[in-house]
């Protein structure tokens, strides 16, 4: 549960809002709801900041595609750039979409959940496993999210 909240918390810290958050829901927060949201957030802020273990934290990567990416096989770039190209066609909002595309896409490349997602995690985290990997990337910026998956995907081709 507290690893669900420290990624709904990464949402947050990437400028995820409450609207975001009614969007997930899939109608407007309650303003009960909403009192709830921020008192679960600043709990989450503190456990972060006091007791989260390294696992629990998470930093996306932005500057460039990790290093660590370098451990892909040429199979999972296939898959990030197929996923890439799925997220250009489709309204991939939010993270039920992306779980769905994930797993869609993995499928269709004969590459198994685990291999996928590891693929993911290398590639905005720059390590093997994180949170729920549909709701965080949903939880970024769509232009930035398709980028990173073609740059992962397609090593020496960076895009700017």
């Amino acid at each position: 549960r507290r690893a669900t909240i420290a990624a709904a918390l990464h949402k947050a810290a990437a400028g995820a809002n409450e609207q975001r958050v009614a969007a997930e829901k899939g109608s407007p927060l309650t303003e009960s709801e909403a009192v709830e949201f921020e008192t679960r957030l600043a709990a989450v802020r503190r456990w972060l900041e006091a007791y989260a273990p390294d696992r629990a934290r998470i930093e996306i990567r932005r500057d460039a595609v990790p290093t660590e990416a370098e451990l892909l096989r040429p199979e999972q770039r296939g898959f990030l750039r197929a996923l890439a190209a799925a997220a250009r066609g489709e309204a991939l909002e939010s993270g039920e979409h992306w779980q769905a595309a994930i797993f869609a896409v993995a499928a269709d490349h004969g590459l198994d959940a685990k291999a996928a997602f590891n693929a993911l995690y290398l590639a905005f985290l720059g390590r093997p496993n994180g949170p729920r990997a549909g709701w965080l990337l949903a939880s970024l910026e769509r232009d930035f999210v398709i980028r990173r998956l073609s740059d992962a995907g397609s090593p020496g081709e960076a895009t700017i």
